[in-house]
């Protein structure tokens, strides 16, 4: 399914090139809505969706341009049906109104050609969106004017109810409210509404969480939690309530935080996209070619990923009242001279961001062409050369490995530090020696032809761990080399004998096929990374709206485009966060977060933020 959506955005991007034979352009004569629109055109609300990814909103206006199939035979989504009497003197029209069903859906679903009913006569009303939770609270509500530093989270907390309610009231809602933004809310008493205290935690309840979970998860009893949120003592814990807790819960739990963003900018914003998403190398004539030329080709994939979640970030943002365009230019080869063809036809400097290439040596090459320009180049995926036009997302080696030696160092507990590397990472063993004098290194096995064999022996660590904690490093790329230690040393873990195992830069020989999760499990291995863990609890709403659409769960690539996208966006828009001004607040996403810093020599920006990332039984946690 997901394969067939990537070819959808390939037709779509081709289009923009070449106008595919298979798409036709409309330009909507009349205000209607999208559920209309697609009947009279034959068409699936969930092919419109593809078709037009950047059209979220229920009604189309005279003059929006839409793109939809010429010839597919397609069927219209699964609704649901309710039964309505007709009244005296209702006409099509009154019940339309009604129900907020468009006249032509009504005729269709009934074989109907005029507006006039009889008294009595039973009719079909279509329902495309039913939610029976928030029914009672659509009968009362008001406006709110939303105040500084209100989040989705203490709104639904103050007015007693879900943020998915406070998001099915207000649909427009981005993940983001804007200060003086009015959003619908309950309409109760003042003096019911729920206060904010400072001094206290607030939670929101995840799936399948009662009291007695929430105190083997948190430790709080259940007397207490009602004690602090009256409303629990009449009615049941909800999927996605607020509550208020005693501020002693770890900070890593289901805590709701603000993130303190103003937005001041609303002028439209003008992007610039440079992937390799190489359409000139792609067979359109035969949809059964292209469907394997984009099987196989990985860098195709993750270009389509991260575009994918690009364009769901200018969704978002647009909610808040900023327009954005997005232009996306195809660097095919990635070579000199493609790049060089679309900076010289384009003028490029007149955008407020250029994100992209994604490799090094091309973005590199980018950055030269436009270093006397003032427009900023941000690289989403690769380490790139240092310059006064360039904004590097991915944090680099040496922050991390500080990260990780400053987490090492804050550990108080008595212990014991081995360093463990191959060949190729004496420099990394040897920087780690220099931060620990009194760590033990021990290096990979060399045989008689002076050929590092990427393996130690078990007699190489025999009687050398405590009977305490031990906290050792492992400095690798090598698959095999990970697998025979990981194995070794945890052969010596037992009651008396802890392990930690760290390392300064995790890659992929530490996740590979060969390796076992249960030995880093037991091993507790701790790694600094850019991005974290996919928190399916805390990001539900996002996760099942993007599987809704898409059918797929997004990967780390669709989450990338989207939580930097998005965060460039608010900084562009904001006072406070901003990439222009001496303030870079650290922001936080899905999976990454940012905190810029000037480079030395003052050559360009460069994200310094990190996570902590430990295995614990079998899971990826967030340390730090």
């Amino acid at each position: 399914m997901y394969n067939k959506i990537k070819l959808f955005f390939l037709l779509l991007l081709f289009c923009a090139n070449i106008f595919s034979q298979t798409f036709q352009k409309e330009v909507i004569q009349t205000n209607q809505s999208i559920d209309s629109f697609c009947l009279d055109k034959s068409i699936s609300i969930f092919d419109f969706s593809v078709l037009n990814p950047k059209i979220l909103v229920k009604n189309l206006k005279i003059g929006d341009e839409v793109i939809i199939p010429k010839s597919f035979d397609l069927i219209y989504d699964d609704i649901d049906f309710i039964s309505h009497k007709v009244k005296r003197k209702q006409t099509l029209k009154k019940i339309s109104e009604l129900y907020d069903v468009d006249v032509k859906l009504l005729k269709r679903y009934n074989d109907l050609s005029s507006d006039k009913l009889e008294k009595g006569l039973s009719i079909k009303i279509p329902l495309f969106t039913v939610s029976t939770d928030v029914g009672k609270i659509l009968n009362k509500v008001k406006y709110y004017e939303v105040k500084a530093k209100e989040g989705k989270w203490r709104i639904a907390y103050k007015y007693g109810i879900t943020i998915d309610q406070l998001e099915l009231i207000n649909p427009e809602i981005g993940d983001f409210l804007k200060v003086s933004e009015k959003i619908l809310v309950p309409n109760i008493d003042l003096k019911n509404v729920n206060i904010i205290d400072e001094n206290y935690a607030y939670y929101k309840v995840l799936p399948k969480e009662g009291f007695y979970r929430l105190k083997i998860k948190l430790g709080i009893e259940e007397k207490i939690i009602k004690s602090l949120n009256p409303i629990l003592i009449t009615s049941d814990l909800q999927v996605g309530m607020i509550i208020k807790l005693p501020k002693i819960i770890d900070e890593n739990e289901n805590l709701v935080k603000d993130q303190a963003i103003n937005l001041t900018d609303f002028s439209k914003k003008k992007i610039a996209l440079l992937l390799p998403f190489g359409l000139n190398n792609i067979d359109f004539d035969s949809l059964q070619i292209a469907k394997s030329q984009l099987t196989n080709d990985k860098l195709l994939n993750l270009s389509l990923d991260f575009y994918i979640g690009s364009s769901i970030a200018i969704d978002s943002i647009a909610s808040f009242g900023i327009p954005v365009q997005m232009n996306v230019f195809d660097t095919n080869n990635s070579s000199e001279s493609d790049i060089y063809e679309i900076v010289n036809n384009n003028n490029l400097k007149n955008y407020d961001l250029i994100i992209g290439p994604i490799t090094t040596k091309a973005f590199d090459y980018t950055s030269k062409l436009l270093e006397n320009d003032s427009v900023q180049l941000v690289s989403p995926l690769s380490k790139v050369r240092y310059a006064n036009n360039v904004i590097n997302t991915i944090t680099e080696d040496d922050i991390l490995f500080e990260r990780i030696v400053s987490f090492v160092e804050s550990d108080t507990t008595l212990h014991k530090k081995y360093i463990i590397s191959d060949s190729d990472n004496l420099i990394t063993s040897n920087k780690l020696k220099e931060r620990f004098n009194n760590a033990t290194q021990f290096y990979s096995t060399i045989n008689d032809s002076g050929v590092d064999t990427k393996s130690l022996v078990l007699d190489d660590l025999d009687s050398t761990f405590v009977d305490r904690k031990n906290i050792v490093f492992l400095e690798t790329k090598d698959q095999g080399f990970v697998s025979n230690v990981t194995s070794i040393l945890n052969s010596f873990v037992n009651d008396s004998v802890q392990i930690s195992l760290y390392t300064t830069s995790s890659n992929k020989a530490f996740s590979g096929n060969n390796i076992s999760n249960y030995n880093l499990s037991n091993l507790n291995f701790h790694y600094p990374s850019i991005n974290k863990p996919l928190d399916f609890n805390l990001y539900s709403d996002f996760i099942n709206n993007f599987n809704n659409i898409y059918n797929f769960i997004p990967n780390k690539y669709v989450i990338r485009g989207y939580d930097i996208m998005l965060d460039l966006l608010l900084r562009l828009s904001s006072d406070k966060i901003n990439l222009r001004g001496s303030n870079f607040s650290e922001t936080e996403h899905i999976e990454n977060k940012f905190k810029y810093l000037k480079n030395l020599n003052s050559l360009g920006y460069r994200n310094i933020s990190t996570y902590i990332i430990k295995y614990e039984n079998l899971e990826l946690k967030v340390v730090e």
